[in-house]
């Protein structure tokens, strides 16, 4: 989250970055608080029959309620108008603020020395993401690898001929090349650290070999890993095989993925080192015995005050080894098994 300008004491102007940044903001934007921010809302004219319609407008809002949604991918402040446009009279009525990656809003707070240690965690952990390419004679299949999620951004059918057919099958494997070089070319970009070509067989190296050829990647920035799948679950066995780790070491999901797989074993072999449920690794918290906690963002945006200052704690003393896994994803689904927070202990407690 960056900060665009504050006094160090009752303001900020702030501005969302990413993914990570709206689901920390209900930390920093709390009960009470004040956000101006550019907005949209459906307003009336004076007359009876004037019909409504939707406008964009500067309004600042006393905040009731924060609330992270990852279906929608943003954060949404509500609260009561208490600064807007006279001509359009809705001071003092409810609205919501719905930020999203881009967005920038001042925000007005007695600031604690926690709000700016969350401000300045959220920035020196600045996620980094990777293009992913799983093809073979098929299908194409390009995400977006993220610290918090796996989002698929497009599939390609190749709609080959039969292998009777070899002079059109070539020409139609061709065009299909053609076609994921395009939408390669068109998601990189400085968005992304690295890009990722996969699958089985060989037409991942051709495709690999055409990127390369016509300049679209470096091959510093190019890997290429074989994966038994184009689908989803293509990238979860990159990310287990450990490929990841040579090309990017800083992408949280990755750290994540062998984290879970030291757990599992732990707790399949009773180790007293290992725990899950919010009320276990809370309990663990107070006794200062935690090395590192993974929850979900579904669980997180369930917690209640009382829960969120748990968390904010847990946050403070941990620091870059408390995560953050979108509940619907492969790791996330496995840790809401778990009661949606799992944790490794520095030391055994007491019974």
């Amino acid at each position: 989250m960056k900060v665009i300008d504050t006094d160090g004491k009752t303001f900020a102007e702030l501005m969302i970055d990413n993914e990570l940044d709206l689901l920390f903001a209900p930390l920093i934007i709390g009960k009470g608080d004040v956000i101006k921010a550019r907005t949209t809302r459906r307003v009336k004219g004076k007359s009876l029959k004037a019909e409504s319609r939707r406008i964009s407008l500067n309004i600042k809002i006393e905040v009731y309620e924060t609330s992270y949604n990852p279906a929608m991918g943003v954060t949404r402040v509500k609260g009561k108008i208490i600064e807007a446009p006279e001509r359009y009279g809705i001071q003092g009525k409810f609205h919501t603020i719905n930020l999203k990656v881009g967005s920038r809003f001042k925000l007005y707070k007695k600031f604690r020395e926690f709000d700016f240690k969350i401000l300045e965690m959220l920035k020196s952990r600045e996620e980094h993401s990777i293009l992913v390419t799983l093809i073979d004679y098929d299908e194409a299949n390009i995400f977006e690898l993220t610290g918090l999620r796996i989002k698929p951004l497009v599939s390609l059918e190749s709609n080959l001929p039969g292998k009777n057919l070899p002079t059109n099958r070539t020409a139609a494997l061709k065009r299909f090349l053609d076609n994921a070089c395009k939408i390669i070319q068109k998601y990189d970009g400085e968005k992304y650290s690295h890009v990722i070509i996969g699958g089985p067989g060989f037409v991942k190296d051709y495709l690999a070999k055409m990127v390369l050829s016509r300049g679209i990647l470096s091959s510093e920035k190019l890997s290429v890993y074989p994966a038994s799948n184009v689908s989803i679950s293509g990238v979860y066995e990159i990310i287990k095989r450990g490929f990841l780790l040579n090309v990017e070491k800083r992408l949280s999901i990755i750290e994540q993925q062998r984290l879970l797989e030291d757990f599992l074993i732990g707790i399949s072999r009773e180790s007293p080192l290992f725990t899950y449920g919010l009320d276990e690794v809370v309990k663990a918290k107070d006794y200062g015995a935690l090395e590192w906690v993974i929850i979900t963002t579904e669980k997180l945006t369930e917690l209640d005050q009382s829960r969120l200052e748990d968390f904010k704690d847990m946050w403070l003393r941990l620091g870059g080894k408390l995560y953050i896994v979108s509940s619907d994803n492969e790791i996330g689904k496995t840790i809401t098994s778990f009661g949606g927070v799992i944790a490794k202990l520095r030391f055994s407690l007491p019974h």
